[in-house]
């Protein structure tokens, strides 16, 4: 888990914008206008699950909306 931009183009990577999933995946559950909006990051500190966890709370704060953030222990 490395934020690519550390690499240069000295390598092969996968490049993806975390912070617009995190922003999409609220777009589509702002559909369902649900009555709570969650986020559950990823298991361990990651820099694209603290992206994501961004764009996703930012994105129902726009809406009006805010987001309960989990972690894995509340889930189990």
């Amino acid at each position: 888990d490395t934020d690519t931009r550390l690499f240069g183009r000295t390598c092969c990577v996968v490049a993806h914008d975390s912070a617009a999933t995190g922003r999409r995946a609220a777009d589509e559950l702002l559909k369902l206008n649900l009555a709570r909006y969650a986020f559950l990051p990823y298991r361990q500190p990651t820099f694209w699950s603290d992206l994501r966890e961004r764009g996703f709370c930012a994105r129902l704060s726009e809406a009006g909306v805010t987001a309960d953030v989990l972690t894995v222990e509340e889930v189990r």
